[in-house]
């Protein structure tokens, strides 16, 4: 069981991530200072140092809260369906696309400043490539997709073509569904290159109508 402090502890971070989200949704992350986020979270200046860290630290912290999330909504996930790796490996894209783009000035702005930093969290590069790979090599236990292929390299591929699809949207070169079609597309692409037989065409014709989505969708810029 967690203890009293550990709560209020927990309860202080996310109050201070709060209201980093808020500040950016209005301001570039070099314009937040550590007393405006201090005075939205009802904290002292030295407690955002103290539990978070650094601008840098607070911008990928926000970043690993979105992972967390996802990986609460896998585990309902599994609750629900029996550990269904499709619907898992399609939960890791839409609901990832879905925070980011809830609040989606505030995580252009988090993504554009935190996705070519060599020393940010690895959780941010690590974690999705392994939470798809999982599910592909479960997806191979269930002869969904063909033993021959290594899930280590289709979880990294997916999650290429998803990090590509994330920087196109955070310079705004697609809006939030444009996001969500080319982050599906990546997905889809891997089940229908490697799908066994029996699920080779419906995982084709889900492409074709992807593949059309986005070539159907104007550029921003």
């Amino acid at each position: 069981m967690v203890g009293l402090r550990e709560q209020n502890k927990a309860l202080r971070r996310a109050a201070i991530l709060d209201a980093m989200l808020l500040l950016l949704a209005t301001h570039h992350p070099t314009e937040i200072t550590t007393k405006q986020i201090a005075t939205i979270a009802d904290v002292s200046p030295a407690t955002v140092f103290n539990l978070i860290g650094t601008r840098e630290d607070l911008l990928a912290a926000l970043g690993v809260r979105v992972i967390d999330t996802l990986l609460d909504s896998l585990t309902e996930l599994d609750r629900q369906t029996g550990a269904d790796p499709i619907a898992a490996a399609r939960l890791i894209v839409d609901a990832s696309v879905a925070a980011f783009t809830a609040e989606s000035t505030a995580y252009r702005r988090v993504i554009s400043e935190i996705a070519f930093h060599h020393d940010v969290d690895e959780r941010l590069r690590i974690d999705p490539a392994k939470l798809q790979e999982a599910t592909m090599r479960d997806a191979q236990e269930r002869e969904i997709i063909d033993a021959c292929f290594d899930p280590a390299g289709l979880g990294k591929q997916i999650f290429a073509s998803y990090f590509s699809a994330m920087l196109s949207w955070a310079s705004r070169r697609v809006d939030d569904e444009g996001f969500l079609i080319m982050a599906r597309h990546g997905l889809v692409t891997v089940l229908a290159a490697t799908a066994t037989d029996s699920y080779r065409d419906s995982f084709r014709s889900e492409l074709a109508t992807l593949s059309a989505s986005w070539a159907a969708l104007p550029e921003q810029i």
